[in-house]
């Protein structure tokens, strides 16, 4: 996978935050997404973004879910800004995605 988004990275911190869906879901939306070989460039960016800055190591907050607050600010506005490219096919696969973490 050529995205700057490290899959086993994701996957780490969605285990962390396991107990906060709707951080995970938003997450795998835009992994699967940014996974989409017609999904513009210029919306992989934003996804780029949206989840280097939810993965971050140096998060001062951690990942209690009353201080994911900002992550999920910063996801919910890539996912409006890149919804017309959101495809339903991304929302089943983060879906069933979740399910296995």
């Amino acid at each position: 996978m050529s995205q700057s988004v490290s899959k086993n990275e994701l996957w780490k911190k969605l285990k962390q935050v396991k107990g906060t869906k709707e951080v995970s879901i938003k997450a795998l939306l835009l992994f699967y997404v940014l996974s989409d070989d017609d999904t513009p460039i210029w919306v992989k960016a934003i996804v780029v973004v949206a989840l280097a800055y939810l993965i971050n190591p140096a998060d001062p907050l951690g990942v209690d879910p009353f201080v994911l607050i900002d992550d999920i600010a910063v996801m919910s506005t890539a996912i409006t800004s890149i919804s017309s490219n959101i495809k339903p096919k991304h929302h089943k696969q983060a879906t069933l995605q979740y399910k296995k973490l």
